[in-house]
């Protein structure tokens, strides 16, 4: 019998196939471990008219204050543009994939709270490992948007270990 380790595949849409093609070949699901992100992917829009899934851009999003760095949003900043009004958020009506925010000029990818507990129900449905974080200072530590500190772990805690 082959001895396995760990494997680590992020979760979303078309995670499905990639659980299933590992268990096919072998792998215990309970080694397997899927990773949540608590930050947004952006990008400034080519246009500010054309917002959609898929809206062309013209690069990475401005740099956050927290992260420092293009493209790259945690999800406090990210809930503060929400709750500020700057920017909209679209849900996906079919629950497949975490939201979308647009704004001022840009537009960010992430997962929220509500996709993190449907992830994480995924993870014990399928008998998996577990989950873990691909970065925990994206996450609203400080609660500066008013709900709870930590709100995309605690969701993720909340689900496995109830």
């Amino acid at each position: 019998q082959p001895s396995y380790s760990c494997l680590v595949i992020p979760v979303n849409h078309s995670s499905p196939p990639r659980v299933q093609h590992w268990v096919s070949a072998g792998l215990p699901p309970s080694k397997l471990v899927v990773g949540l992100p608590t930050y947004g992917r952006s990008w400034s829009l080519s246009s500010s008219t054309n917002t959609s899934l898929g809206a062309p851009a013209s690069g990475a999003g401005s740099a956050g204050v927290l992260t420092g760095e293009a493209g790259f949003l945690a999800y406090s900043e990210i809930c503060q543009k929400l709750e500020g009004g700057l920017w909209t958020e679209v849900v996906d009506p079919s629950g497949r994939m975490g939201p979308y925010a647009y704004g001022e000029g840009e537009w960010v990818g992430y997962d929220d709270p509500t996709m993190a507990r449907v992830k994480a129900e995924y993870v014990l449905a399928q008998g998996l490992g577990g989950a873990m974080f691909w970065d925990l200072p994206s996450d609203d530590f400080r609660n500066t948007c008013g709900k709870v500190a930590y709100p995309i772990v605690r969701a993720v805690s909340d689900i496995l270990l109830s």
